[in-house]
């Protein structure tokens, strides 16, 4: 393990670091360093943990993520300044369980390869500016427990697919241009929801009186929307 955390480290990150093979934790995060992530870091075949955390690195994600570092399980980079398309490639990391690249400067879509990350149970992406929507693959994610894609400058629908979020805790898809309507077909199996949020954003139509159903729901927050109908559904849910 290489640890050198919450220090004032500027430059580079050291590209020596993907010769220890048996290399598996890499924590450098709040610190100053800046440039970009060096490809040969991906080398280290043991790795399971990268977090870089706020610190200035810029530039893209190598195109060949986890092409030999396949453990990897977690991939912490948020709070820099990179910028690019999410490396398609990103599906194989086929071990990841946490990815957390919010506030950035992402752009592109979101590759829909990371619905192949079967293992996945955090995603978070929000504070980049993203184009299109929110890719339907995701959907397959049936591990995923927080979901959070706040101000990404997302577009379209909530996808449909998004019913098979079985272990679903949090999601935030707040401050987006999500339009259409909040269907019940969306969030009718999210047995442990706890926390929702979906404010500022297009969305129309009524409240599923669904959302009643529900015994672990704490916080649902859909202000700022274009929503109508009766409100007094709500009120099974407190």
């Amino acid at each position: 393990m290489i640890n050198l955390g919450s220090n004032n480290f500027t430059g580079q990150v050291p590209s020596w670091l993907g010769a220890f093979s048996d290399l598996q934790y890499v924590r450098l995060s709040n610190n100053s360093f800046s440039g970009e992530i060096p490809s040969s870091l991906f080398n280290a075949s043991s790795l399971i943990e990268i977090n870089m955390r706020y610190n200035m690195l810029s530039g893209k994600l190598p195109d060949d993520i986890c092409s030999n570092s396949r453990k990897l399980e977690a991939l912490f980079l948020t709070g820099n300044r990179l910028n690019g398309e999410i490396p398609a490639n990103i599906y194989k990391c086929r071990e990841l369980q946490d990815l957390r690249l919010p506030i950035n400067s992402f752009s592109g879509r979101i590759p829909v390869e990371i619905g192949n990350l079967s293992m996945l149970t955090v995603l978070s992406l929000g504070m980049n500016h993203f184009e299109g929507g929110i890719p339907a693959e995701i959907g397959m994610l049936s591990e995923l427990e927080r979901l959070s894609i706040p101000s990404a400058s997302l577009t379209g629908n909530i996808p449909n697919s998004f019913f098979n979020f079985s272990s679903m805790i949090l999601m935030d898809l707040s401050n987006n241009s999500l339009s259409g309507t909040i269907s019940i077909v969306t969030f009718h199996i999210l047995p442990k929801i706890q926390e929702l949020y979906l404010l500022y954003n297009h969305l129309t139509g009524v409240v599923p009186k669904e959302f009643g159903n529900s015994t672990s729901l704490t916080t649902l927050d859909l202000a700022y929307n274009r929503l109508t109908g009766a409100f007094k559904i709500l009120c099974y849910i407190f």
